[in-house]
């Protein structure tokens, strides 16, 4: 059964059992300049607002049950939703999980069992612990494993350098299937801009050419 939620994506801190309001204005700022980015009109940021306190309660008593093994999870969703957008075929929908945003060409969805955040667009795909972050324990075992996954899924994608200077992030891992200048290129990125604070969100990501 397909769910979906109109409305911006709460936070929850993990170890903890409720939506703190700080988190929750701080990612609602983030869509408001968003949807002033895509032009909506002052109605609509206002009817985006009343909607904030809709989901509220359902992941109030979601945070009460923490998975067992989110680092699997993550890779779960990027091998089902992801990858194959890598290799040239259609990305099902998601059926299980919670629709946050359905803008033109764009989605976003939560998985409500790992609170992972899944993002993808027609050049991208995402999958992140956005809403609830990963302990050292889960980070260390999801940076193993995705250098495994892309290894033995899409073998013709090598390690690569970095276009730029990274010297700042937190971590900073790229595949790629071609060089640089080749406009077919594409890669897979499993990167972390800060260790902690807003911008401590651990990310793998694929990003394909343009048809």
């Amino acid at each position: 059964m397909r769910h979906k939620i109109m409305s911006c994506r709460p936070v929850i801190h993990q170890g903890q059992h409720q939506v703190f309001t700080h988190g929750l204005l701080q990612k609602s700022k983030f869509r408001l300049n968003s949807a002033m980015q895509t032009k909506l009109k002052r109605p609509a940021i206002l009817l985006l607002i009343t909607l904030i306190g809709a989901p509220l309660g359902y992941f109030a008593r979601g945070a009460m049950q923490q998975p067992q093994d989110r680092p699997a999870e993550t890779i779960k969703l990027f091998t089902t939703y992801c990858l194959p957008m890598a290799k040239g075929q259609e990305s099902p929908d998601p059926e299980d999980l919670i629709e946050l945003t359905d803008i033109p060409h764009a989605a976003e969805w939560i998985d409500p069992t790992s609170k992972l955040l899944l993002a993808r667009n027609p050049q991208s795909c995402s999958v992140s612990d956005e809403l609830v972050r990963f302990s050292a324990t889960e980070r260390a075992a999801l940076e193993t494993t995705v250098p495994d996954l892309v290894q033995k899924s899409l073998p013709g994608f090598k390690s690569a350098p970095p276009e730029l200077p990274l010297d700042n992030w937190d971590l900073f891992q790229m595949w790629a299937d071609s060089n640089r200048h080749d406009a077919r290129r594409a890669t897979i990125t499993l990167h972390r801009f800060a260790k902690t604070g807003v911008e401590g969100a651990t990310v793998i990501q694929l990003r394909v050419p343009a048809n």
